[in-house]
C-alpha cells in the first residue's frame, strides 16, 4: 500500500513538472486527477478533472472520471450528468456507458440502467464489467434467469473474476439451484480466498441446505464482511469457542443482529448454563422484559448498558457454531419464552369484544431489509383470499399506510399497535390469539418461542433459517411453513392456508378456548 502511495505521489510530482514546463494541457491535469483517485484523494481528483474538461479538447475520459469520483462519493445524480457528458462528446464510448447503467441502478432507474448496458456490450462485446453490471441490474428487475446469463457471459470473457461468481451464485440460489451457487461461490473463494462476501453467501447456502455443521463455520466470516463488526467491547475479553471449560466462569452473550435473530438464539443461554457457567445475556432494549423470564440467563441486561465483569463473550449468532449444532441437536423446546400473566390477563379483557376464533396476523415486516420486497404482502390482498369467518387481530405495532386502510375498511379486523410498548406486550398479544398467520418477521419467532400455532408464509429464496424444503422447522416444533412453488406466488400461499383454515375452523380443537393465566 505504502509503495503505491510513493509511485503516485512521484507521479504526481512528474505531472506538475510537466506543466510547469508546458504550460496547462489536459492529459496532465486528467493524469493528475488519476493519481489523486488512486491515492483516495477525491477532492483534489474531482479539481484536477474539471481543469482537464475546461480546457477545449472535449475530454470524454476527463468526464467519465469524473463520474466515477462522484459514483465514489455517493453523488450519484452528479455522477450520471458526468457520464452523460462523456457521452455526448464520444456517443459510443463504452466505459462512459456502462458506468451510466451503474447510476442509472443506483437510482432504482433500472429499465434505463439496463439499455445503457445493452448499448455497452453492443459497441464492445468483451466488455466483462458492463456485462457483469447488467447482471445485477437484470436481477433488481426480477429477470433471474437473464441475470444468470449475463454473469456467465462475464465470467465466460474474465474467468477470473470472483465478484461475477458470487453475484451468480446469488440468482442461482434466488432460483432454488442451491448446489449451483455453492460452486459459484467455492470457485469465487478459489480465485480470491480472503473474499469474505463469497464466504459469507457459502455458509447460507450450506445452512438453507441443511447443512449445519459447515455452515456454522463459514457463517463466522460475517465479521470480515465490509461495514459489520463486533459488538462494541468485544475484543476485551476472550471469545468463547466451545472448546474452552465453562465450569466456575461466567459467559456475556451478546446481542448482534436483529429481534428475531435475538429471539431464535437465546435458547442457547440455557446451554451455557447447563456447562456451569454464570451467564449474563445482553439484548436489545424492548426485548429485555421478555427475556426475563427465559431460563439460562443469571442477568439480563439492554444494550448499551454497562457491562458486568465476565471471562468469555460470545455473539448469539456464533452459538451454533461453539456447539457444532446439526440438523440432530438442535435445541428445540417447545416454549422457552413466557409472556407476562397480567400482560395477558389485560390482553384477555381487551380483547372480551373479539370472539374466537381470534387470528393475530403480520403481513409486513421492516421496510429497510433487504429482501422486503419478496417478504412483505399487502394486508388487502391476504383478508381478500381469506374470506372466512374469522376475527383478525393485526399483530403488528407500525403499520404501512395501504394496510391501516385496509383495517379501517373492515370490522372483522383489530389493531392495537399504540398499546404495544415492547416485545413484552405484543408476546402477550401473541399468546391471546388461537393461531397466527405471518410472514417471516420476528413475530415469527417470537410466536414459535412462545409455542403457539404458527403458519409462516415464505417467498420462493426463503431466509436460511428455514431452509429449502418441508412444511416444519426443526427450530420451532409449532410453526408450519407455507412456501411459494415459484418466484412470486403468492396467490398459492394463499390458496393452501385458505384450504387450511376452513378445515382448521371446523375441528373441535380450535373451540378450545385459552385462558388467562
Amino acid at each position: 500500500m505504502l509503495k503505491d502511495l510513493g509511485r503516485h505521489a512521484e507521479a504526481l510530482e512528474s505531472y506538475d513538472k510537466a506543466l510547469a514546463l508546458q504550460g496547462d494541457f489536459p492529459e496532465a491535469h486528467f493524469n493528475r486527477g488519476l493519481a489523486f483517485e488512486a491515492m483516495g484523494r477525491q477532492d483534489e481528483a474531482l479539481a484536477a478533472f474539471d481543469r482537464a474538461i475546461a480546457l477545449p479538447a472535449n475530454y470524454a475520459e476527463a468526464f467519465n472520471s469524473r463520474g466515477i469520483v462522484f459514483q465514489n462519493q455517493k453523488k450519484v445524480a452528479e455522477a450520471l450528468a458526468s457520464f452523460d457528458a462523456a457521452l455526448a462528446v464520444r456517443p459510443d464510448y463504452p466505459d462512459a456507458l456502462s458506468n451510466r447503467g451503474a447510476a442509472l441502478h443506483a437510482l432504482e432507474r433500472y429499465d434505463e440502467s439496463l439499455a445503457s448496458y445493452d448499448r455497452a456490450v453492443t459497441v464492445r462485446q468483451d466488455h466483462a464489467e458492463a456485462w457483469y453490471n447488467r447482471g445485477n441490474t437484470l436481477r433488481s428487475m426480477g429477470l433471474l434467469n437473464s441475470a444468470v446469463t449475463s454473469y456467465t457471459r462475464a465470467i465466460t470473457l474474465r474467468p477470473e473474476y470472483p465478484e461475477a461468481y458470487v453475484n451468480r451464485g446469488l440468482v442461482e440460489q434466488d432460483l432454488g439451484q442451491v448446489e449451483g451457487a455453492m460452486r459459484s461461490y467455492a470457485r469465487a473463494i478459489a480465485l480470491k480466498p480472503s473474499h469474505a462476501e463469497a464466504h459469507w453467501n457459502l455458509s447460507l447456502a450450506l445452512l438453507v441446505a441443511g447443512e449445519l455443521p459447515r455452515g456454522w463455520d463459514k457463517y463466522e466470516w460475517r465479521w470480515q464482511r465490509p461495514g459489520v463488526s463486533l459488538p462494541p467491547d468485544s475484543h476485551l475479553k476472550p471469545r468463547w469457542t466451545g472448546r474452552e471449560s465453562l465450569a466456575g466462569k461466567t459467559i456475556l452473550l451478546r446481542n448482534e443482529q436483529g429481534f428475531g435473530d435475538t429471539v431464535q438464539f437465546c435458547r442457547y443461554a440455557a446451554l451455557c448454563k447447563a456447562k456451569g457457567a454464570q451467564v449474563i445475556l445482553e439484548v436489545q432494549r424492548d426485548l429485555v422484559p421478555l427475556m426475563r423470564a427465559l431460563e439460562g440467563p443469571d442477568v439480563i441486561i439492554g444494550r448499551g448498558d454497562p457491562l458486568p465483569a465476565h471471562d468469555f463473550q460470545c455473539p448469539l449468532l456464533s452459538l451454533p457454531f461453539a456447539f457444532q449444532t446439526s440438523l440432530q441437536t438442535i435445541p428445540a423446546p417447545g416454549r422457552y419464552l413466557t409472556s407476562e400473566a397480567e400482560k395477558l390477563r389485560i390482553w384477555h379483557q381487551r380483547l372480551a369484544a373479539v370472539p374466537t376464533p381470534r387470528v393475530g396476523v403480520v403481513v409486513s415486516g421492516s421496510p429497510t431489509h433487504g429482501r422486503d420486497r419478496e417478504r412483505s404482502i399487502a394486508l388487502h390482498d391476504l383478508l381478500t383470499e381469506l374470506d372466512l369467518p374469522v376475527n383478525w387481530v393485526s399483530l403488528q405495532k407500525e403499520c404501512r399506510k395501504g394496510d391501516m386502510a385496509a383495517i379501517r375498511s373492515r370490522t372483522d379486523v383489530a389493531w392495537f399497535g399504540d398499546e404495544l410498548r415492547d416485545f413484552s406486550d405484543t408476546a402477550a398479544l401473541v399468546d391471546a390469539m388461537d393461531l397466527i398467520i405471518t410472514v417471516d418477521t420476528s413475530v415469527a419467532h417470537l410466536a414459535g418461542a412462545l409455542g403457539k400455532p404458527v403458519w409462516v408464509m415464505l417467498p420462493f429464496s426463503p431466509d436460511w433459517r428455514w431452509m429449502w424444503h418441508g412444511t416444519a422447522t426443526p427450530w420451532y416444533p409449532s410453526i408450519s411453513l407455507y412456501r411459494q412453488s415459484a418466484g412470486g406466488d403468492w396467490p398459492g400461499v394463499f390458496a393452501r392456508i385458505r384450504e387450511d383454515l376452513a378445515a382448521w375452523l371446523a375441528s373441535p380443537i380450535r373451540t378450545r378456548q385459552l385462558s388467562p393465566r
